[in-house]
């Protein structure tokens, strides 16, 4: 379902900002040998980890079509996924709690979106199986686990530091486990794992030394290191700003691992957390289960103090190991009576049946962006133009243009055109545009959910400007003087 998902959806993706520098990094990689030293650029100024890098890696170098760039490492890391939630189930709810776990996830919304997406957000991937090498060092106590968990903590915060709270279960499941190992057998656990991590981190770190270690204190931190000047001058043109009303509550963000729809997302949710305290005050649960159940309150209450308003998307790295918990409900603490059980059937066919059955009613074919992309390639013919981006953007972006002059507004369209068409756009404006464009994309302001940032739109005058095409909320137009 998940293959099936990401190779029939990739007609119908368009690459973000987030992955421009990411897209740069590996260009740097191939045609000069430069290792990527940096990630994109955070919603709090700073420069993240350039992991994303090498799992697009495999994508961008056999497919030309950019489409497709997330395509291998969002399967390879979907299977690793599924593999970890299926060792986890049967270790502490045998194998229908395995096999009910994958089910949970791989029909999830944030199992399809895991799926098809390599988006920096913190994968749920490296938190399975950090709780996996944990839970097995807490019974077997062996030395390689514990290296284990921590090699898969330092690689999944080299993709990004929203994962780093994992790290706090490596002491809880210590103290569970009652684990005291001597200094002599820990040392070399921690030499062997600090060694191939710092092997991984260290273009990172060479570049955060060069900084002051800003990005990456402003991660932990969580302290906005944007520049405070204003980074640009603005054209000389009216805004139109749309504000959109932040309205945050963090049980719905929760709640969204399991389902699309708000009151099951919620109840599902409720029912989870008393599962994994049941778990957990239970004296007689296996040390392995009672971990478990531990493991995902102590990242939920974590999550809970510390993601900013409007940041749910925290929460997604937690998709995998609610889904185990979440089985363990139904394996072990529904009633198992004749008619519950029946009840239970019918109740979880009905539900998985759904969540697979949604992404197939969703609409397949070439995006909207993807079509003007082609058509400015067409109109181009091989000339040099300039294009002009005159849609709604984040501040971020703007901002984003004095830390690193690659983000500007309609980057992911110059980079489809130089990628796919070999054209060089000439208007490398910070907002998108110039009194010299040959072609100009208008865009209505799109509706807003909650965010952080005012998304603004321009109110630019279509005066002079003649219609070429229109791919829904996208205007192509062309100056009325050019040939």
């Amino acid at each position: 379902m998940g293959a099936w998902h990401e190779i029939a959806g990739a007609p119908g993706r368009f690459v973000g900002m987030d992955f421009l520098l990411h897209f740069h990094a590996l260009e740097a990689f191939f045609e000069r040998g430069e290792w990527p030293s940096r990630g994109h650029i955070t919603s709090l100024g700073s420069f993240a980890p350039p992991g994303t890098a090498w799992l697009l890696l495999p994508g961008w170098w056999f497919f030309d079509d950019l489409r497709r760039a997330e395509t291998v490492g969002t399967l390879v890391l979907h299977g690793f996924t599924l593999w970890g939630i299926a060792v986890l189930g049967a270790r502490i709810g045998g194998e229908k709690t395995a096999i009910l776990a994958m089910l949970f996830y791989a029909s999830s919304p944030r199992g399809l979106f895991f799926a098809s997406s390599l988006w920096p957000v913190g994968h749920t991937v490296f938190v399975i199986w950090l709780v996996v090498f944990a839970a097995r060092w807490i019974t077997e106590k062996r030395a390689r686990f514990l290296c284990g968990a921590l090699l898969t903590w330092a690689a999944g915060g080299f993709v990004f530091l929203a994962t780093a709270p994992t790290i706090f279960l490596l002491p809880f499941a210590a103290f569970l486990g009652k684990i005291r190992p001597p200094l002599r057998s820990i040392l070399p656990v921690f030499g062997a794992a600090a060694t191939v991590s710092l092997a991984l981190w260290w273009p990172y770190l060479q570049f955060q030394s060069e900084r002051g270690w800003a990005d990456l204190w402003s991660q932990i931190s969580r302290e906005n290191i944007w520049p405070q000047a204003a980074p640009l001058a603005l054209p000389d043109v009216s805004l139109r700003e749309k504000t959109a009303p932040i309205a945050w509550w963090p049980l719905p963000e929760i709640g969204r691992n399991f389902s699309d729809f708000p009151l099951i997302g919620i109840a599902f949710a409720i029912l989870c957390a008393a599962t994994a305290l049941a778990l957990v005050w239970n004296r007689k649960t296996a040390p392995e289960a009672r971990f478990v159940g531990a493991a995902l309150l102590v990242l939920w209450c974590f999550l809970l103090l510390v993601a900013e308003n409007g940041k749910g998307y925290r929460f997604f790295q937690l998709a995998a190991l609610q889904s185990v918990v979440w089985a363990v409900f139904w394996t072990q603490f529904w009633p198992r009576r004749a008619l519950w059980r029946k009840a239970a059937m019918l109740f979880l066919a009905v539900y998985l049946a759904a969540n697979f059955a949604r992404p197939l009613g969703r609409p397949r074919g070439e995006s909207d962006q993807f079509r003007v992309v082609q058509t400015l390639a067409k109109l181009a013919n091989g000339r040099a133009i300039r294009v002009g981006y005159a849609m709604p953007f984040h501040e971020e972006f703007l901002r984003g243009h004095a830390l690193d002059s690659r983000y500007k507004i309609g980057g992911e369209f110059d980079y489809f055109l130089r990628r796919g068409w070999n054209i060089e756009n000439q208007t490398q404006t910070a907002w998108g545009f110039s009194p010299h464009d040959d072609f100009r994309v208008f865009a209505s302001a799109p509706k807003l959910g909650p965010t952080r940032f005012r998304a603004l739109a321009w109110r630019d005058a279509k005066n002079g400007w003649a219609l070429v095409a229109q791919f829904g909320p996208y205007e192509i137009r062309r100056r009325a003087t050019f040939p």
